[in-house]
């Protein structure tokens, strides 16, 4: 969810470099492994590339718009469960852990409570209680996939070995 889980962020750009430039040949690298992509926003780009990317490892990928394709689910805790949401994040996390290997998770801020926000509960959560790894495909405070992608383009368009890079 954040540069500190990769460990060596060079060797992982570097990996990432040599997968790109030879994506077919890693093609069973993921067989038998499924992904499972859960959007509590929209997305268009995210979805697209983390589906294709996972696919060109030779990934299942099931994908699952949170409150729109499946019941609604209450991300509060201790909320009464009386409302449109039939069930609660907590019990459909490991259900959801039980049918994949990896979990991407997009969930952006509410922008009620900004301490909140910076807590990522619905990410945390994942984490905390699916078994799985998971990663972020945004969050309120961070678009890790993003700023990898970031990091792979100025490796590849850099002409100097340390440039100076204003973003």
């Amino acid at each position: 969810t954040c540069v500190q889980d990769i460990g060596d962020l060079h060797a992982a750009v570097a990996e990432a470099l040599e997968i790109k430039r030879n994506r077919f040949q890693y093609s069973g690298l993921g067989r038998n492994r499924t992904l499972l992509m859960l959007f509590f926003n929209s997305s268009l780009r995210t979805r697209l590339s983390t589906q294709k990317a996972a696919m060109n490892l030779g990934m299942n990928v099931m994908v699952l718009d949170v409150n729109q394709g499946a019941w609604k689910l209450e991300t509060e805790r201790g909320v009464v469960m009386d409302g449109d949401k039939a069930e609660h994040l907590l019990e459909a996390i490991p259900v959801m852990g039980s049918y994949c290997d990896v979990i991407g998770v997009r969930s952006f801020a509410r922008f009620r409570d900004k301490t909140e926000d910076y807590e990522e509960r619905v990410l945390e959560q994942f984490i905390r209680y699916s078994g799985r790894p998971v990663f972020s495909m945004e969050a309120a405070t961070r678009h890790p996939l993003q700023s990898f992608a970031d990091l792979i383009t100025i490796e590849e368009h850099k002409r100097t070995e340390r440039p100076k890079v204003v973003m």
